[in-house]
Order: C-alpha cells, then sequence, then structure tokens
C-alpha cells in the first residue's frame, strides 16, 4: 500500500494508462454533446417549421373563412369551431412569443 503522506508518482504505464482514460472519458462526453446538441437543433428546426405552419393557418384564415361562408355554406357550428381553431392558433403564437407573420 502506498504512503498517503507523499506524492503520487506514477510510472510511465500508469501515466499512459491514465491518460488512455481520461482521453476515453473526453471523448465519449463530447459525443454525449454532440448527440444531444443534435436532438436540440433537431428539435429547434421542428418547433420553427410548425410556427411556420401556423402562422400560415392564421394568415390564410380571413380567405378561408370567406370561403367558408359563402361557397361552402358551412353550418354555424362548424364555423364556430373553425373560429376557435384560428383564436388558438393565434393564442399559440402569442404564448410562445411569436408574431402572426414573419
Amino acid at each position: 500500500m502506498s504512503d498517503p503522506t507523499k506524492p503520487w508518482t506514477p510510472t510511465p504505464a500508469e501515466l499512459r494508462a491514465e491518460v488512455e482514460r481520461l482521453t476515453r472519458e473526453r471523448d465519449e462526453a463530447q459525443l454525449t454533446w454532440h448527440a444531444a446538441n443534435d436532438r436540440a437543433m433537431a428539435a429547434e428546426a421542428e418547433v420553427e417549421r410548425l410556427t411556420g405552419v401556423v402562422r400560415d393557418f392564421v394568415g390564410s384564415a380571413p380567405h378561408w373563412r370567406i370561403f367558408l361562408t359563402t361557397r361552402e355554406r358551412i353550418h354555424a357550428d362548424g364555423l364556430k369551431l373553425f373560429d376557435e381553431a384560428v383564436t388558438n392558433a393565434r393564442n399559440l403564437l402569442e404564448t410562445a412569443g411569436m408574431r402572426e407573420t414573419k
């Protein structure tokens, strides 16, 4: 057993093993970080894509509403559901702190 009061003086083989161990740990940590970063970037891209879809929906809704009331003569209940969907989409953009149009 080594003396705890004396500094550790590793052999060259022990130093190489320690360097290899630390290098492995660093590489594993980098791989984990890169994988998490890739997932985060993919999630951000998906959020941006879906935000664009919601913006398009909210931007086109007035035109769709005119079409639904004049050409399709949608039932009042259906029109109410459509209006609620538009309101919910606007609230979603507002809650997320995003504008309706880019």
